[in-house]
């Protein structure tokens, strides 16, 4: 029996999202064989206390807790998720590991986080896009590694009913811009006014961070629902969207391809687009035209959507049940042995069957955009009319926009604002967080330039308090008449 802490920076009743499902699951399948803690961070106590298996550190106060860790003698420690605090006690466990969550290239640059992997004995990645991203600024130095450390858990028999419409795609998460949940609810609106259908959307999940809960006649919130009526809107629904553009799983997409249903994701997460691809089970769309094409072929052919249900379900099978995440667990942490845990399962060929679909798309659909989608010269003349600009991306195409508005006559700009603080004024103009921004200029009008996540930054606007009205894309494609 070894003693093993799970040490992750943000724990208990307060605390959600993937790191504590995946925490949970780990304790729970590895308490009858170990003697397993978890090691928390608290803001609310100045020393370390000890309540059952949970083990709460002050932040501050970097002496008691060292003392208090090299006192319970840990043989392992899994570091959960990515904090600076680590780096004061892995030298007191006899062997670590490192689970970083990571979905973002620019965390992992971070020094703190460089050193945390410089420390470890060997990683635990969740896929291997994940794996790409810690290694763009880190050497990984050959110590082992191992994927898939999730696993589903629970049988296929639904046990609550749930009214739901007859047709619909589900959404299951929260709602906010952070997943990207409104550039999906305006994809679904616009699909309706280009197909009327009875097809509906149904979201699922917690409004997060002050963000505005979407319902309509098309629209269809349930609000939060608990697991047993999760397996019943899964089994019923034509796919899963899942629009976010940083995930380094996706849970919700292996619960989908468990209860078979296909899933429609982003293709501009590497991660999302990869699960896609090695499951069979899955197709990723890149801007609104494919998300049309993709859903109505979702929708309309049957044995496509059998072939694909079929695909993602053994691919789930294989790759993340519990005997697997189990054996993958002691293989790396007790023999230091690493095992890649993907199985080939003979998956449907997506890439095959997205390049159809692509290839079917009218040209003028793939980059048409539900704001804005207006030629040069008009977007001018609209531009002539705004008493007060600002715009949105200091790169330099917000530099080519300032000067083709400059050399159009119109003097209106009064600033540029970003939500990189690291930009100083620039351009002759003031700089600011959009926030500072909003609150200066109530009534400007913002042009946000495409900076890669545009429908973040236009929701984003639209939280602060900005109408719709005064948001405008400002697109590189713009023609003349």
């Amino acid at each position: 029996m070894a003693k093993i802490a799970f040490i992750i920076n943000a724990y208990g009743d307060e605390s959600v999202g993937g790191s504590v499902v995946l925490c949970n699951q780990l304790v729970d399948l590895l308490s009858n064989e170990h003697d397993v803690d978890v090691v928390t961070y608290s803001k609310n106590c100045n020393i370390p206390i000890k309540e059952s298996n949970v083990v709460k550190l002050p932040i501050v106060n970097k002496e008691s807790v060292r003392l208090f860790i090299s006192e319970q003698n840990y043989d392992i420690g899994i570091l959960v998720n990515y904090k600076e605090e680590y780096l004061s006690i892995i030298d007191l466990i006899d062997r670590t590991f490192f689970m970083p969550l990571c979905h973002d290239e620019v965390i992992s640059s971070e020094i703190s986080f460089k050193k945390i992997v410089e420390e470890v004995d060997g990683f635990f990645f969740l896929t291997p896009e994940e794996k790409n991203i810690v290694e763009k600024n880190n050497n990984l130095r050959n110590k082992p590694f191992v994927y898939s450390m999730y696993f589903i858990n629970g049988e296929k028999e639904t046990t609550t009913e749930v009214e739901t419409p007859v047709n619909y795609i589900l959404y299951a998460g929260r709602q906010s811009s952070q997943k990207n949940f409104y550039e999906m609810t305006e994809f679904f609106s616009r699909y309706k006014k280009r197909n009327p259908r009875d097809l509906k959307l149904v979201t699922i999940g917690k409004i997060y961070n002050g963000g505005q809960r979407v319902s309509s006649e098309d629209i269809i919130d349930l609000g939060f629902i608990d697991n047993r009526q999760k397996k019943e809107i899964y089994s019923h629904a034509k796919a899963l969207v899942i629009p976010s553009l940083y995930e380094s799983l996706s849970i919700v997409l292996l619960e989908a391809l468990y209860y078979c249903t296909p899933v429609i994701v982003n293709g501009k997460c590497d991660v999302l687009q990869g699960q896609c691809i090695r499951s069979g089970g899955g197709i990723w769309y890149d801007n609104y035209g494919e998300f049309e094409a993709i859903l109505n072929r979702i929708t309309e052919d049957k044995e496509l959507v059998d072939q694909m249900v079929r695909s993602g379900y053994q691919y789930v099978k294989n790759v993340y049940s519990r005997e697997k995440v189990l054996e993958r667990f002691n293989r790396l942490v007790f023999e230091l042995k690493g095992d890649d845990g993907l199985d080939n399962i003979n998956a449907v060929d997506i890439c095959k069957i997205k390049q159809d679909i692509k290839s079917s798309i009218n040209e003028t659909d793939l980059n048409s955009p539900s704001f804005g989608g207006i030629n040069y010269r008009r977007f001018i003349r609209s531009a002539k009319l705004m008493n007060q600009i600002v715009i949105v991306g200091g790169g330099n195409v917000g530099g080519q926009l300032l000067s083709s508005l400059e050399n159009e006559g119109i003097q209106t700009v009064v600033a540029f604002a970003d939500n990189n603080s690291t930009i100083n004024d620039k351009y002759g103009k003031r700089f600011m967080r959009i926030p500072a921004a909003v609150q200066e200029y109530p009534e400007a009008y913002y042009i946000v330039t495409p900076i890669g996540h545009e429908w973040e930054i236009i929701y984003q606007l639209v939280e602060e308090g900005v109408p719709k009205d005064h948001i405008e894309i400002y697109s590189l494609e713009f023609h003349e008449e």
